[in-house]
């Protein structure tokens, strides 16, 4: 299936939800979340903020820093194709980037090798660790970098239990997920699913 049309066709079926749908799903991902010792014991976790429909992570947010866990999101800036992870607490400054989505302001890097997740956001997966996102490939080119040195981090898709699909063709390029977390389950695919190692900043 061609993946214009599948990012066309999930993208509206999130997109419709009711507010509080997105609300009970967001809850329902991070009560699943909260069942993975992989979770529970992770030091440091890169999140995103939800734009277009994706499930929100705010409650993922609140809880991570309730358990003091560093949290960072991606900032892509003005460097195009490009992306890091900047460290961020809910109700630290915002700006908004180029695809008008907020992100933390330019601060202190955090190398990829020091995350114990990585919590991606997609379009849609199969349970085979296939994704696929928003096409513009900013964590697979961040994956595939020589950025990532020493243990990788759990790479986790999180989205809509309906954004499941049978099989997906990976491209050459793509990086499979170790685990989906959706408003339903939790898909276990890597043998990775041990505690995540405990990094210091």
């Amino acid at each position: 299936m061609d993946r214009r049309f599948i990012r066309r066709a999930m993208r509206a079926q999130r997109r419709v939800l009711s507010a509080s749908q997105r609300t009970q799903y967001a809850f329902d991902l991070l009560r699943n979340l909260r069942t993975q010792v992989w979770y529970l014991r992770a030091q440091c976790i890169a999140a995103y903020l939800s734009s277009d429909g994706e499930i929100n992570l705010a409650p993922v947010m609140l809880d991570a820093r309730n358990r003091n866990k560093v949290t960072t999101l991606p900032r892509v800036g003005e460097q195009r194709g490009k992306m890091q992870f900047i460290p961020w607490q809910p109700g630290a400054p915002l700006v908004e980037n180029r695809y008008a989505i907020l992100e933390p302001p330019a601060g202190k890097v955090r190398p990829l090798f020091a995350h114990s997740i990585i919590l991606m956001p997609l379009v849609a997966f199969d349970a085979q660790g296939n994704r696929i996102g928003m096409g513009g490939g900013y964590y697979d080119r961040l994956l595939n970098s020589t950025a990532l040195k020493g243990q990788r981090p759990l790479l986790v898709g999180v989205g809509y239990d309906f954004q499941e699909l049978e099989s997906i063709e990976p491209e050459s390029w793509d990086v499979p997920l170790d685990a989906v977390v959706t408003n339903r389950e939790v898909i276990g695919i890597s043998g990775r699913l041990q505690a995540p190692a405990e990094f210091s900043d």
